[in-house]
């Protein structure tokens, strides 16, 4: 009879290694096929009370708790003074954040092999659960960790580092506010929840509110009622309308400096957090340490190199006043071609850089023949024709550019070989190259020019199109197309 509780361990732990979704009604569809008949069981459900009775096999089942707190479930074979004995499997499942007890009540008295056997299967099962659950947890965390190896964007990896959080500890939100060094508070940078938008906004103090309190202090805060604590900030609740009623906050560290605070907000089926959550996001905000530095670091480079491009542009536009604008809006119109092809977030960024270079080689074209208002001489215009070669040349040295340079070099080049600097011909010219050819003429088509005025939209348009295949690649001058509308002034 007691191979029936053997049976049953073995399926619960079967569940949980194949992942399958259990609720209550699962639970004791599974208990009624291997108890029924031998053992009466109770069936309790964890709750914001405690673990709830939801199912008792036997209704005369008297003498034992409606309510079990953790501390009532037994971890080994109890006794009574009437001679039952009762058996508590706890079955948890961090995947779909479900608790149970399952407590068998043995009505006959049970040999001392029979109670062995009985106690070193409820130790064996419990020992099952307890590491199921860290290899659960450690797996979800060493996947985030593989991810995020290869991710540089800040927002990217809070992003994904809340959604973990969430998804770990069961939360109905997740936050991680970064330090400002310059003045001293934390702010949103990401907020896994509906009224994230409207979070992000606020600032707080460093020692004010919970989050500012443990950034203060460096130590962890578990705030089950956020109702009864005078440290909690009600502000953003007020103004975002959201409704906080339980708060674990972890400070977040790299080399014994404090890097912001990660919270995990309002658990679910309103229960409380526990040492098991708090040791999680523990574990979470130690390995988010370095990699926020890292990723941090990354978007400031990324800042100052922008700048330093920017200011390299803005050199080039102050030379020619008609020109001015025309390499951001070049950076523009390739963008929304790019995106209507479909390009990832990554090779997006590439071409945007090569768009804003394109005519960086004309810094080394003479204002003489740079601003002539008038029509170029043959040997003017060969000068003119050698800018792409030298935008080539100025980001010569600049490491991991390749494909930004083709693009300043080709971008003259025409589908059908008769362009410049090396008449390339097709799908020998580079993606980027091709993709600016268009947005180049296009912002040419449409500008002022000091020999000539704007052409009108439509006719623009219509001479884009005339080019297909000739000098434009046509799958890109359809692109172009369908996006053409978003260019209407």
């Amino acid at each position: 009879m007691l191979k029936r509780l053997f049976d049953l361990a073995y399926s619960l732990q079967s569940l949980l290694l194949e992942g399958e979704f259990v609720d209550s009604s699962r639970l004791i569809e599974i208990c009624n096929s291997f108890l029924d008949g031998y053992f009466d069981f109770i069936v309790y459900s964890h709750s914001y009370r405690g673990f709830v009775v939801v199912f008792r096999s036997n209704g005369d089942l008297k003498g034992f708790k409606d309510v079990l707190n953790k501390e009532d479930i037994a971890n080994f074979l109890v006794r009574l003074e009437n001679g039952i004995s009762y058996l508590d499997f706890y079955f948890f499942t961090r995947k779909y954040h479900r608790k149970f007890v399952l407590r068998v009540i043995i009505k006959e008295v049970l040999t001392e092999e029979d109670e062995r056997f009985v106690n070193n299967l409820a130790n064996s099962f419990r020992s099952f659960i307890e590491v199921f659950d860290e290899n659960y947890v450690k797996a979800k965390i060493i996947d985030v960790l593989k991810d995020l190896s290869e991710i540089n964007d800040i927002q990217v990896v809070i992003s994904k580092l809340t959604k973990v959080v969430k998804e770990l500890l069961g939360v109905e939100a997740s936050s991680i506010l970064m330090k400002d060094e310059k003045t001293n508070e934390l702010y949103f940078r990401q907020v896994d929840s509906e009224k994230g938008d409207i979070i992000k906004e606020f600032r707080i103090p460093i020692g004010k509110g919970i989050a500012g309190k443990v950034a203060l202090m460096g130590k962890p805060m578990v705030v089950n009622d956020v109702s009864s604590s005078s440290d909690f900030f009600s502000v953003v609740d007020e103004k975002s309308g959201f409704k906080t009623r339980e708060i674990l906050a972890i400070p977040i560290r790299s080399l014994n400096r404090l890097i912001g605070v990660v919270e995990a907000i309002n658990k679910a089926n309103f229960t409380k957090f526990d040492f098991s959550d708090a040791l999680i996001l523990d574990t979470i905000a130690d390995v988010s340490g370095v990699i926020l530095v890292t990723a941090d670091l990354y978007e400031k480079l990324e800042r100052l190199f922008k700048s330093i491009i920017d200011s390299l542009v803005a050199s080039l536009d102050a030379r020619d006043e008609y020109t001015k604008g025309h390499s951001e809006r070049v950076r523009l119109y390739s963008t929304e071609i790019a995106r209507e092809l479909g390009f990832g977030r990554n090779e997006l960024s590439r071409l945007q850089l090569s768009a804003i270079l394109h005519d960086i080689g004309k810094i080394g074209v003479p204002d003489s023949v740079l601003n002539k208002p008038g029509n170029l001489l043959p040997e003017e215009y060969e000068i003119i024709k050698r800018h792409p070669v030298i935008g080539y040349e100025i980001l010569k040295y600049v490491e991991d550019f390749e494909d930004v340079r083709e693009g300043v070099k080709y971008h003259h080049e025409r589908f059908d070989g008769k362009g410049y600097p090396e008449g390339l011909k097709g799908d020998e010219i580079p993606t980027f190259a091709r993709i600016i050819a268009v947005a180049d003429t296009f912002d040419a088509m449409t500008s002022n020019r000091p020999y000539r005025k704007a052409l009108p939209f439509e006719v623009a348009l219509n001479e884009i199109s005339k080019g297909k295949g000739t000098q434009f690649d046509p799958e890109i001058v359809d692109a172009f197309l369908k996006v053409s509308y978003k260019f209407y002034f």
